[in-house]
């Protein structure tokens, strides 16, 4: 695999969303890192790189959702806490959809 092929598999999409009232949150929507990258740390920078820079904006806390086996690891470990969990969803023993949050205050 060659370094363009690798710049477009690599994917982080975000969204923000402020309130009136100075509560400024930022959505994270996706990010995934093609399986040929994982396991390198090559998430954490993203995220970490993504964080840095909303810091500066003045974005608060950071939320996401995601569904599986290995992705709420992840999140745990960039410092991420689980604020709902809809056990077994889509019906699957095991497979947990979790909404998580980060404050950067």
């Amino acid at each position: 695999m060659n370094l363009r092929e690798t710049q477009v598999k690599l994917l982080l999409l975000a969204t923000f969303q402020a309130r009136s009232n100075g509560f400024a949150p930022m959505f994270l929507l996706a990010s995934w890192v093609h399986e040929d990258f994982r396991r390198q740390g090559l998430g954490g920078k993203l995220l970490a790189m993504m964080e840095s820079t909303v810091r500066t904006v003045g974005i608060e806390h950071m939320y996401t959702w995601t569904s599986g086996f290995q992705n709420p690891a992840f999140y745990e470990s960039q410092g991420y806490h689980a604020f709902a969990v809809f056990e077994d969803f889509f019906e699957v023993k095991g497979y947990h959809h979790i909404g998580y949050r980060k404050d950067f205050l």
